[in-house]
């Protein structure tokens, strides 16, 4: 349902700054999981959806940057 899609978009905003502080090698597998999850959260709160997809996009730079792995 849109709620409950709304509520995974809060919970992916609220997890992944500490997953790819804390753990690098986690948060590269975690954020290729929720880019393909993105398209079926679309129908979630817009703005939470922009906001979850900004910080996915952050994430894998800052990842991109800070590991040469990634």
């Amino acid at each position: 349902s849109p709620r409950a899609k709304t509520i995974k978009l809060a919970d992916l905003i609220h997890n992944t700054e500490s997953i790819v502080a804390n753990d690098p090698g986690f948060a590269k597998m975690y954020l290729a999981e929720k880019r393909l999850l993105m398209e079926v959260l679309r129908e979630g709160d817009e703005t939470l959806w922009k906001r979850a997809m900004s910080l996915l996009e952050d994430s894998e730079a800052y990842l991109r940057r800070n590991y040469i792995e990634y």
